[in-house]
């Protein structure tokens, strides 16, 4: 009975003492954030919250979500919310450990959105260039097509006139 006993009493040692779950949990939620993997640093933060509710897991979990709004954000071509996240992450104050795992992570994102804001630019310029010259090609054809009407109008014209004079040097030789 003296051994279960202690063995139980160095197990329950074991778990309180050298392995905090909530160090654990901010540990494991710190790299999936360094991963990539946001809605799994979500998770541990949201659990070590969960276990010790501090201001230090409020700020982590709130940039997990940041980062994690701003990856999808970034996949659904959304740059722009992309980018508001990054730099609300950059910007945001966080102590050295966070600022380890997801600093380096912010500005990628942030500069995935602005590389892709410039080619959204880039595209629309290229756009707005073949819709205007578009536009000037049906200018000249509406132009071309008034020209035509007007020559057609002159051919008519005289046409008119050829066929009246043509009456009229029938006439005279008639009479």
């Amino acid at each position: 009975m003296r051994k279960i006993s202690f063995v139980m009493l160095f197990l329950s040692f074991l778990m309180t003492g050298c392995g905090n779950t909530y160090d654990i949990q901010v540990e494991t939620g710190m790299q999936a954030l360094k991963d990539e993997k946001y809605s799994d640093a979500i998770m541990w933060f949201e659990k070590a919250g969960k276990e010790k509710s501090t201001d230090e897991t409020k700020s982590y979990t709130e940039v997990a979500k940041l980062m994690n709004h701003g990856a999808t954000a970034l996949k659904d071509g959304k740059y722009l919310e992309a980018r508001d996240d990054a730099n609300q992450v950059l910007q945001k104050k966080k102590d050295a450990t966070l600022e380890k795992s997801v600093k380096s992570n912010a500005e990628n994102m942030l500069q995935k959105a602005k590389d892709i804001e410039e080619k959204e630019k880039e595209r629309v310029q290229k756009q707005r260039k073949v819709d205007e010259e578009g536009i000037d090609k049906v200018i000249k054809a509406v132009d071309s097509i008034d020209e035509a009407r007007e020559k057609q109008k002159k051919i008519g014209e005289a046409l008119d006139k050829a066929e009246n004079a043509k009456e009229k040097i029938e006439a005279k030789k008639n009479q």
